[in-house]
């Protein structure tokens, strides 16, 4: 059975006062993947999740959700632009470390959780590189691995494989779905929509939400979908 992070309801900010809510229920500790629809509607959906954007009100990990808790739970990618100097291993740190508090070295524990990381990213060996030194898919990497050495319980990333190639997006998506279980509820966007059927445990299809609000299927044991408001849930994996 797959336990709620998400059980929200979401009106976007449109300057329609009849805007309808829209359900947004992600399960915890799995992979969920937004895709379909254009850039800007998968962005504005994510910046839901994060509390930036449109009103908010439901459950957050079975506790009543407002934007500051849902700002201070969710950890999600920054421009490594200043940070431009930093070797590699240092700019992964700082995700382990309170914000504006650069001067921190971190303990033993938080670079053992980056080194892993950065073997797991296949970094290791640009551990001491500046960030500026790196290519478009390395920064990209590192970035992510910055974001997942946090604490936060959630991790939302908009295209994270968008700078990779081919089989770096595969092997990325493998290795968010194996953390996601480990204990993070991680969501992301994502353009191409046959990575994302492929590898989602929890897949939320923006084109296909003309379906009816109470539209359920069933085909096999553990699988179905469910279209609400504008979004369609498809829940692949239950176990």
């Amino acid at each position: 059975m797959l336990w709620p992070a998400y059980d929200l309801q979401h009106t976007p900010t449109t300057g329609n006062r009849n805007a309808l809510a829209i359900p947004l229920r992600i399960p915890a500790n799995r992979l969920s993947i937004i895709t379909g629809g254009h850039p800007t509607e998968r962005q504005q959906l994510l910046a839901a999740l994060s509390g930036h954007s449109g009103d908010i009100c439901g459950q957050l990990f079975g506790q009543p959700a407002c934007p500051d808790k849902l700002q201070r739970l969710a950890c999600g990618q920054q421009s490594g632009d200043s940070h431009c100097r930093q070797q590699l291993r240092r700019h992964a740190l700082q995700g382990r470390l309170p914000r504006h508090s650069w001067w921190l070295r971190g303990n033993e524990h938080d670079l053992h959780i980056v080194n892993q990381l950065l073997r797991e990213f296949g970094l290791s060996h640009l551990a001491t590189q500046r960030f500026c030194q790196l290519t478009a898919a390395e920064q990209q990497l590192a970035t992510l691995a910055r974001c997942l050495a946090s604490t936060a319980p959630i991790v939302l990333l908009d295209e994270p494989a968008a700078s990779l190639a081919c089989q770096q997006r595969q092997l990325l998506l493998q290795q968010l779905q194996r953390l996601a279980i480990t204990g993070r509820t991680i969501v992301i966007t994502l353009q191409d929509q046959t990575l994302a059927h492929q590898h989602a445990d929890w897949l939320i299809d923006l084109n296909r939400g003309a379906l009816p609000p109470a539209c359920r299927t069933a085909s096999t044991p553990g699988t179905g979908t469910i279209a609400a408001g504008g979004c369609l849930e498809h829940a692949r994996r239950s176990a």
